[in-house]
């Protein structure tokens, strides 16, 4: 993977503050567009990270109505006299195979 160019030149801006020499101006640029580059990465990251937050709570909300969809359909099996244990435990037996 080939480095960002901007952060190669924040790199040798660096350096040559460091060494003391170059062309002042061109390191002022090469940080100036540096730093707004690495806002703008930052600001995406942001709204990614919000996006996700958004995904995670729409999942979350998601299972816990499947989990009350399956106490409703395991109440119901129940009163219809169907043996619970057996179909929990080839509930699991198949969820186990499927993830083979």
């Amino acid at each position: 993977m080939n480095p960002n160019p901007v952060i190669v030149g924040i790199d040798q801006a660096i350096k040559s503050l460091a060494k003391g020499n170059g062309d002042p101006v061109k390191i002022a640029a090469a940080l100036t567009t540096g730093i707004k580059f690495l806002s703008d990465v930052i600001k995406s990251l942001k709204e990614q990270n919000a996006e996700l937050m958004e995904d995670t709570e729409r999942l979350i909300d998601k299972i816990e109505e499947l989990e009350t969809d399956q106490e409703i359909i395991l109440n119901f099996l129940q009163g219809q006299g169907i043996d619970m244990t057996y179909v929990i435990r080839k509930s699991k037996s198949d969820t186990t195979d499927a993830n083979l």
